[in-house]
């Protein structure tokens, strides 16, 4: 198990595991699950809230007119598009205050 850095859905897989006593391989079944399941949702335009964790949903963003700093400065179209957000729980955001620097 890794102390620092970033962890993967098989080093999740394997702490799942752990907490439920269950074969890794079935806890690597629920974390894809799990994830496909998300991304079906939040697809699907569903909002997604996980008590204590926080909330799923995909946001529209409208049309509008941008710069390009990097092509002589002239006007730039910028299409509707869909974006997904996370809003973190009050207390997922409180723990996260209280991590140490």
């Amino acid at each position: 198990m890794r102390i620092e850095g970033s962890y993967t859905d098989k080093d999740l897989a394997r702490m799942i595991a752990t907490d439920l006593n269950v074969p890794i391989y079935k806890s690597y079944l629920m974390v894809q699950s799990m994830k496909k399941n998300v991304m079906k949702l939040v697809e699907s335009n569903h909002r997604l809230v996980l008590y204590e964790f926080g909330v799923f949903h995909a946001r529209l963003w409208k049309p509008r007119v941008g710069n390009n700093h990097f092509g002589g400065g002239g006007k730039v179209y910028i299409p509707e598009r869909y974006e997904v957000n996370f809003v973190p729980s009050k207390l997922f955001s409180k723990r996260v205050r209280k991590m140490i620097v």
